[in-house]
């Protein structure tokens, strides 16, 4: 339990025993008794999560992320929170992304320009905790005025919510202010185009050699994902005999059995595959 001492001159001072067994003393200064009543209360949770060695709960965690530097370098020096970063959106993002050894090109290059938009808005020295709510609804706003597409402004809004998500809990904020932006990502009909099989003719007609047929027949007859899955295609994978392709499929490895699938050598396909074989 901690307690609190009043001096003469309106002074208080909260007291404690810390986890390690010593006798700890936080100046508050000349604050009113309601207050350090409050103030108390969080160091008491503070001590007690320490000692159990459990995170703090959400309400600590927001009043310790909310408090200013003063009181936070006194906790800190008391051993009750860590020393706190002054965390700039530039840094933040960078080493972010240095951890992030995990994804593939295409994701970082995706996240990439959604750290160029949040540079142009906030610029690269916004400290994280001045970022609100509000201003995180101003700045879809402002990607609606940079890309045509909603779907796009979606992804980006939904990489920022995971970039300060984060943040979060790392306690270098309190709250995530991306968190209720809308971020789902739908297909969009109006987009969808069926390819004929005249019109698909018609392209291989006029494509320059044998190798560009060949991409455009392994996507049109073959249905590969262009250009992830053509530029991991082996001749190895081409089971000539039984007439199968093996497909290797980054975008769904992470699922169960999806780092891969099996598709026949369609007769439409057949004649672009034996020709690129022949010229190799």
């Amino acid at each position: 339990m901690a307690s609190i001492s009043k001096q003469p001159n309106g002074r208080r001072t909260i007291q404690f025993v810390a986890p390690n067994g010593k006798r700890k003393s936080i100046r508050l200064g000349k604050t009113s008794q309601r207050d350090a009543e409050a103030i108390k209360t969080k160091i008491e949770a503070l001590v007690a999560s320490a000692a159990s060695g459990f995170a703090w709960d959400n309400e600590t965690a927001r009043w310790v992320a909310g408090i200013e530097d003063v009181l936070a370098g006194k906790l800190a020096r008391a051993g009750l929170i860590p020393k706190r970063q002054a965390a700039v959106l530039s840094d933040f993002l960078d080493s972010y992304f240095t951890k992030r050894a995990d994804v593939k090109d295409a994701t970082r290059t995706n996240w990439g320009h959604t750290r160029r938009n949040l540079f142009d808005f906030f610029g690269r020295d916004k400290p994280l905790r001045d970022i609100t709510p509000g201003d995180a609804d101003d700045w879809r706003l402002y990607l609606m005025t940079q890309v045509s597409s909603e779907n796009t402004v979606n992804k980006r809004c939904g990489n920022a919510k995971q970039f300060f998500k984060h943040a979060v809990r790392h306690k270098l904020i309190a709250e995530n202010p991306f968190a209720d932006l809308k971020s789902t990502v739908r297909g969009n009909p109006k987009r969808f185009y069926y390819i004929t099989l005249d019109e698909a003719y018609k392209v291989l007609d006029q494509c320059p050699d044998a190798q560009w047929r060949l991409l455009f027949a392994l996507s049109r007859f073959g249905g590969l994902r262009c250009p992830s899955e053509h530029l991991l295609l082996r001749w190895t994978d081409i089971d000539w005999a039984r007439g199968r392709i093996t497909i290797t499929s980054p975008k769904t490895e992470h699922h169960p059995d999806g780092e891969s699938r099996v598709i026949p050598i369609f007769p439409e396909l057949l004649p672009y595959l034996e020709e690129c074989f022949e010229l190799a």
